[in-house]
Order: C-alpha cells, then sequence, then structure tokens
C-alpha cells in the first residue's frame, strides 16, 4: 500500500512540474535551444576594422601646425629628445632642467625610440 501511495506522489508531482496552470511547460527534452553563433572570424574583423579606422582618424588628426598648442605635447616633446640625447627624463625646455615627476615615462620613451630614427625638428612630428 505504501509503495503505491509513493508511485502515486511521484506520477502527480511529474505531472505536476509538466504542466504549469493547465498549459505545457518546456522540459529539458523538448525545449529547443537556441544555438549559440560561435564566430571568432567575424568579432576579430569587427575589431581589426574599428582599430583601423581609428588609426587613420589619429593619423589625418595629426598637424605639424597644431604642435605646441597644448601644454602636454610639448612636455613629451621635451622629454622625448632628453631620453634620446641620452640627458634622462628631464624638460631641457626649462631653466636648471629638473626631472619630469608629473608625466609617466612611457610614451616620451617611444618618441625617444622615434627621435633616434628620425632626429629633425619639427619634420619628426609627422
Amino acid at each position: 500500500m505504501r509503495s503505491a501511495m509513493i508511485s502515486d506522489n511521484q506520477s502527480k508531482e511529474s505531472s505536476d512540474s509538466a504542466t504549469l496552470k493547465g498549459g505545457p511547460v518546456a522540459t529539458l527534452e523538448t525545449a529547443h535551444p537556441i544555438k549559440a553563433v560561435n564566430r571568432p572570424g567575424l568579432m576579430t574583423s569587427i575589431l581589426f576594422i574599428i582599430l583601423l579606422g581609428s588609426a587613420l582618424l589619429y593619423i589625418a588628426a595629426i598637424r605639424t601646425e597644431t604642435f605646441g598648442a597644448y601644454h602636454d605635447d610639448g612636455i613629451y616633446v621635451t622629454t622625448a629628445k632628453a631620453l634620446a640625447t641620452g640627458e634622462g627624463y628631464r624638460i631641457i625646455s626649462l631653466p636648471y632642467e629638473p626631472a619630469q615627476t608629473k608625466y609617466p615615462p612611457l610614451y616620451p620613451f617611444l618618441l625617444s625610440l622615434i627621435w633616434r630614427i628620425y632626429p629633425h625638428f619639427p619634420e619628426n612630428l609627422t
């Protein structure tokens, strides 16, 4: 008798889980999962196009006649020249040539590599 009650309860629970307020409920067996689109080549292409467009826009915006209009670009070029000529990370355009302590040295270091390859100023700005 007890086993009959357990089997009745189990069948009742399974029928309850298959319907919700009288309507069918999708189970793992009956549901149709949405297939995930796995296209790493497409994402790589989109990322490449975005980066290429950004680089072209940046190159188009560089003008030697606007150099020095802002404080930062002058500091970067001055410290890049100091690094390229072996004077250290200093502001060589100021009296007593103080050490540069405000800006991080990575960008001036990269500019100093360009300065070492092509040291003519201001032609090396572009």
